[in-house]
């Protein structure tokens, strides 16, 4: 069950099984976590435990999909980022990595410390 929990002492908010979706380009991206910590005016989202992201693939757009334990998100920015170990999913491709930049701006992903596996773009758009 999904709970809100909020303190206007600190102006925090808490919220058990968000689910954030961002309906920008290149293509929609939905995140969801076991919790998430809102600071002030939802400036900042800290989502931890079982962190997914999921992005449909699109016309020049491969799908997308990755897991980590931790992901800020800056809502304003349309930026996510984490410092945790990171598996991904682009395509058919499958990438491991430490730590991740999300730039829902200009459609971008940075992995550092990649091990990666990497198959030719399949004709269907969603692999």
């Amino acid at each position: 069950t999904a709970t809100l929990t909020h303190y206007p002492d600190d102006e925090t908010t808490w919220v058990t099984k968000p689910l954030l979706q961002h309906f920008g380009k290149p293509q929609p991206i939905t995140l969801s976590s076991d919790t998430a910590q809102i600071l002030g005016e939802g400036r900042e989202i800290r989502l931890a435990g079982n962190v997914r992201g999921e992005r449909e693939a699109g016309d020049d757009v491969l799908a997308m999909s990755f897991a980590t334990e931790r992901l800020t998100v800056v809502p304003d920015d349309e930026r996510a980022f984490t410092d945790a170990a990171v598996h991904m999913t682009h395509g058919r491709s499958e990438l491991d990595g430490q730590g991740l930049q999300l730039d829902q701006l200009h459609g971008t992903f940075s992995l550092n410390q990649v091990s990666a596996t990497f198959y030719p773009k399949s004709r269907d758009k969603n692999r």
